[in-house]
């Protein structure tokens, strides 16, 4: 049953990232062709079944109690949330409540709160603005501050990296350093969070220096 129900969120996905289709009470967007009879089938099913799939929405407020408003296909819809909802960025990592911003842009699964199709009841809200993902790093460092340093990479760009407690640092042999051995020109390859949209690597496990100096 578990493997069914994680199969169908996949295929409902799918249908988001292909533009397929929205929820059926949505008004049709512009320059869009209308649905061949195997969509609009989809839809019908979704319509009768109280189902409810958005894949192109605006977050226009935020509330204090884990719902919130969005805008879509012309409407305003309320969006209620609780502890069964699942959160998820860009990127597919976890996400919370607390990662929603206005203006956001988000795919959302659910099922209508009643035959009005006003509201919608959340079984997974995907906010496509939440650039950030778990990942490994290479870069030089270009500046340090405090506990946090800044790198220069190939493909990323400049990231600032926020060191913490618990970020573990070791030289290129696996020995184990401390952040006053790293410095301006070392490259090094960090672990940790990372934020596109903000240039940042938060939640750093680990931060390795390849030079020999560190040894």
């Amino acid at each position: 049953m578990k493997l069914f129900k994680n199969s169908f969120v996949l295929f409902l996905v799918s249908l988001i990232g292909l533009g397929l289709f929205v929820a059926p009470a949505f008004a049709a967007r512009k320059n869009q062709p209308d649905p061949t009879p195997k969509a609009r089938g989809i839809l019908n099913f979704f319509a009768k079944s109280g189902r409810v799939v958005i894949g192109d929405a605006t977050v226009i407020s935020l509330g204090l109690t884990g719902d919130f408003t969005v805008s879509a296909g012309g409407k305003d819809y309320p969006v209620h949330t609780d502890a069964n909802t699942k959160f998820r960025r860009l990127f597919w990592g976890k996400g919370e409540f607390s990662d929603l911003r206005v203006d956001d842009k988000v795919n959302i699964i659910g099922t209508w709160t009643d035959d009005s199709h006003a509201a919608i009841n959340a079984s997974m809200v995907r906010d496509l603005s939440v650039q950030k993902r778990h990942g490994v790093f290479f870069g030089t460092i270009d500046s340090t501050n405090g506990d946090t340093f800044a790198i220069k990479t190939i493909n990323r760009g400049d990231i600032t990296v926020s060191t913490s407690s618990s970020t573990k640092f070791i030289n290129r042999s696996g020995g184990a350093i401390t952040f006053s051995d790293l410095a301006t020109g070392q490259r090094v390859r960090v672990r940790g969070l990372w934020d596109k949209t903000a240039g940042t690597l938060t939640e750093v496990t680990e931060v390795k220096d390849f030079s020999p100096s560190a040894e």
